[in-house]
């Protein structure tokens, strides 16, 4: 009787350590997010409410192994925990880490540590950069699908279909590239066909670009210039208007489409 307490006992406290081992290398896995503009959402079912929209190499923490829905993480960001497509997320190698650490700990003279610290504040600055989501706000260009038509991982007809949008669906637009426009909803978020929506509310019209105190002469993909680079534009050069916001205007300059400050250009007339 006495023996089969015992190893019920040791079956009870193996079992517990077993429980704990996964909590505590769960708490420590990092992840990496690989696309641009990820949707970091609160849910995993029926496309859930987007509570930021991530940059590539935004690095977030893997709250469980379990994946949900047929691809979804439970991950935690910026001190909200939530989901996102196990597509857009890879695990952050550990090993150069250790290599850090090793070496830091045999190093002993002051240079080394200043170093290291140095070292430390530029890798924090390149994350906390990576990790700031744009943002989109009112100045943000909407339009209408005009056809049933597939959203698109990347701005390919080989790319992965993430979802398929109706016909007289609204989305925001955020750039294009070629003849693809990134687009975003409450659900998704990708490329679809340029000649698959059209522009809400918009006049094209041609403008100069004037010289500036400031001299941001830079067209981001989002509307509230926290967006990627896509190209800057020269002082007296003309671009196309196609929506002039509050603070922030989509235009194109050659083949790019972006967004601009509304400070960098002189307002001309509408193109036929």
């Amino acid at each position: 009787m006495k023996n089969n307490i015992r190893k019920l006992a040791v079956l009870a406290i193996v079992a517990m350590l077993l429980t704990l081992v996964p909590l505590a290398s769960i708490a420590e896995s990092k992840m990496t997010v690989t696309g641009d503009f990820v949707n970091f959402r609160a849910s995993y079912a029926g496309g859930g409410k987007v509570l930021a929209c991530l940059r590539k190499g935004t690095v977030v923490t893997k709250l469980s192994n379990q994946i949900y829905n047929g691809g979804w993480y439970h991950v935690s960001y910026n001190g909200q925990s939530g989901y996102i497509w196990g597509q857009y997320l890879k695990d952050v190698s550990s090993s150069s880490n250790n290599k850090t650490n090793a070496n830091t700990e045999k190093s002993t003279t002051t240079n080394t540590t200043n170093t290291t610290t140095n070292n430390k504040s530029k890798a924090a600055e390149i994350v906390a950069k990576a990790n700031a989501p744009v943002v989109r706000n009112n100045d943000t260009v909407r339009a209408t699908v005009t056809k049933q038509t597939n959203v698109r991982a990347t701005a390919s007809t080989a790319a992965k279909v993430v979802a398929t949008l109706k016909t007289r669906t609204t989305v925001s637009v955020l750039s294009r590239k070629n003849n693809y426009v990134y687009i975003t909803t409450s659900k998704v978020s990708g490329y679809v066909p340029a000649n698959s929506i059209v522009l809400n509310n918009t006049k094209a019209r041609t403008v100069t670009v004037k010289k500036t105190s400031n001299g941001n002469y830079k067209i981001y993909t989002g509307s509230t210039g926290s967006g990627k680079v896509l190209t800057t534009v020269n002082v007296n050069s003309k671009i196309t208007l196609l929506h002039q916001g509050s603070n922030w205007s989509y235009v194109k300059a050659g083949n790019v489409y972006g967004y601009i400050s509304k400070n960098v250009y002189t307002t001309g007339k509408a193109s036929n």
